[in-house]
């Protein structure tokens, strides 16, 4: 059964409500930073395994307070940086912290062209997940990459472990509440990104961005400098651990030929 409208607004609550949010940011400042930042690493070490140079635009989905907006300015400052956010108070930290992005107040992607695209445990809190899914793949350019990471709904034992107090339970229970299965999340992916449109599908819950070990896509992320360096800043924020999750890759190849992809979604094995 996929997430109630219900289910995301209690999700919601959790970033929206003055009274909540202190606790939902200081459990993801803790836990999730450093996830965003390998996350945007995999993107753009796989958009330039793909093409064989680096992306000149970003585009980060509910981007928070900025900072993997702020990771891509220091390690990347010639991409063009642009975040959505719905909560005016994160956008306006986000505004200090990386002040050469564009960011906007708004629910999903603006219109545009993006090369890449990444909405990092954002997916569950969509109010209209499927059409906004399908209007961002539409923003890719040609050869553009989308990555959406997310909680995997049959990990909820191991998430909730990771809460140091009742009140982060909570709150992760109502994130688990509005998450999807690997199948739900694929089957999302697929109808929101058309293969008769151009566009290609993988999805995976492997640790490693969702690629099996010994795979060429894990083999080439496993030896990118981005990734390295990426993997060697998250072992040094102890907490910084999270579960399985689910990661999906939107290609935009539009009438391209490249033999990296295959052309039906892949999936790692539960």
């Amino acid at each position: 059964m996929t997430p109630s409208q219900s289910d995301r607004a209690s999700a919601q609550d959790w970033f929206n409500d003055p009274l909540l949010t202190h606790i939902s940011s200081a459990h993801d400042y803790r836990e999730t930073t450093a996830t965003g930042k390998l996350s945007a690493a995999f993107l753009f070490s796989r958009y330039e395994a793909l093409n064989g140079f680096s992306p000149s635009s970003f585009l980060d989905v509910g981007c928070g307070e900025g900072l993997v907006l702020s990771y891509v300015a220091n390690s990347d400052p010639e991409v063009s940086l642009t975040g959505t956010d719905t909560v005016a108070e994160t956008l306006s930290c986000a505004r200090q912290i990386v002040p050469s992005a564009r960011l906007l107040l708004r629910e999903g992607a603006p219109e545009g062209s993006f090369d890449t695209i990444l909405a990092h445990l954002t997916l569950g809190l969509w109010e209209r997940p499927l059409h906004l899914l399908a209007h961002a793949v539409q923003q890719l350019s040609t050869r553009g990459l989308m990555y959406i990471v997310d909680i995997n709904v049959k990990d909820l034992e191991l998430g909730l472990s990771y809460a140091i107090n009742d009140e982060e339970r909570s709150y992760l229970r109502s994130q688990y509440d509005s998450a999807y299965t690997l199948q739900q999340f694929t089957d999302l992916l697929i109808r929101s990104a058309p293969a008769e449109q151009g566009y290609e599908v993988l999805t995976g819950t492997s640790t490693f961005a969702g690629f099996d070990f010994g795979t060429r896509e894990h083999l080439q992320l496993m030896t990118a400098p981005r990734v390295i360096t990426a993997l060697r800043q998250q072992e040094r924020s102890t907490g910084s651990r999270l579960p399985q999750l689910l990661h999906g890759w939107v290609f935009a190849r539009r009438g391209t030929i490249d033999n990296c992809y295959s052309t039906t979604a892949r999936h790692s094995p539960p």
